[in-house]
């Protein structure tokens, strides 16, 4: 979390007001900035990501097929104590709550869009290849192909939270090595790209329900199977 005093002075410096504050991810506090831009404020620990981030928006290449809005970061900014970017902002509201009010006609309706947007993301081409099958890496890991990578992605996270779900999950010893023996197979399908985090809260929405942007790209991005979305 960035520091109150720290925050004050970066919105003072860029002529933000508190009431500007547009909402709260993983990692930013977005605000309104100008006509068509919003500010994100990160911890400063987030720039190497930045850049690469920003890097990726840019190689991204929509087609005839692709009718909402991308991200893409103007310029990343280093302040003291934080990072902040200068976004386009993407017209729209925030799905996630009205879903609740929706009737069964609504939903439908929402949901058809919903899965054509997935396969959308799908066609999307970058001009400049993910370095691996993921955008931004937590750790080093070399991998034959996408099976293999999600082999070594479970078998690592196994070994930070096994004690947790074994505890929790019915035969999970047995349901774990079903999994092992099956990504152990190759991977013969095609690669294609993968928002990683698609769900309703990163998508926004205009005021006659049509999805207007995808949002969020970054933490969970991948290239490979597409039915992991």
């Amino acid at each position: 979390m960035i520091e109150r005093n720290v925050k004050a002075n970066i919105l003072k410096k860029y002529n933000v007001r508190e009431s500007d504050f547009l909402g709260k991810g993983q990692e930013a506090e977005v605000y309104s900035y100008d006509n068509g831009r919003v500010l994100k404020l990160y911890k400063p620990t987030a720039y190497p990501k930045l850049v690469i981030l920003k890097r990726f928006y840019e190689s991204m290449s929509p087609n005839e097929l692709i009718s909402f809005e991308l991200p893409k970061i103007q310029e990343i900014i280093n302040e003291k104590n934080a990072v902040l970017t200068i976004e386009n902002k993407i017209h729209g509201k925030n799905i996630q709550k009205d879903l609740s009010h929706y009737d069964d006609d609504q939903l439908e309706a929402f949901f058809d869009q919903y899965l054509s947007t997935i396969l959308s993301i799908q066609t999307i081409k970058l001009n400049a290849e993910i370095n691996g099958y993921k955008l931004l890496k937590d750790y080093e890991m070399t991998s034959v192909d996408w099976n293999d990578f999600l082999k070594q992605s479970l078998l690592k996270k196994n070994g930070e939270i096994k004690e947790f779900l074994k505890r929790d999950v019915k035969n999970y010893e047995a349901k774990l090595d079903r999994l092992i023996s099956a990504l152990s197979n190759e991977y013969k399908g095609e690669y294609a790209l993968i928002h990683g985090d698609f769900y309703p809260s990163n998508l926004l929405v205009k005021e006659d329900g049509q999805i207007s942007g995808v949002i969020d790209f970054g933490l969970m991005t991948l290239q490979g199977d597409s039915l992991f979305d």
